[in-house]
């Protein structure tokens, strides 16, 4: 599962586990690499950093979005419902 923001700089990913994953995304172009400051650019060209990695969710993840205002929405198969800031803090939560 994965979810853009509305200005595609964040993207947020879930993989039916626990773990929430943020990267900030550079956009397209470019050819296949590493920098040194953990900036990937894959061979079709996508450009991305990873952020984050959210934790607070005790059980799998079954859905993550990102609303217009860039706050990160996630849902657990256990019911729960967490709202993160893109800089990683849990804003609100819902059981």
């Amino acid at each position: 599962m994965f979810g853009f923001s509305i200005s595609d700089k964040y993207l947020a990913t879930a993989a039916f586990t626990s773990d929430l994953k943020t990267f900030e995304v550079f956009g397209f172009g470019g050819s296949s690499q590493k920098s040194k400051d953990s900036h990937v650019t894959t061979s079709s060209g996508f450009s991305y950093k990873k952020n984050l990695e959210l934790k607070g969710h005790k059980s799998s993840l079954n859905s993550v979005s990102l609303s217009e205002d860039e706050k990160i929405v996630s849902a657990g198969i256990d019911g729960t419902l967490k709202i993160f800031g893109v800089k990683g803090m849990l804003l609100d939560q819902h059981v």
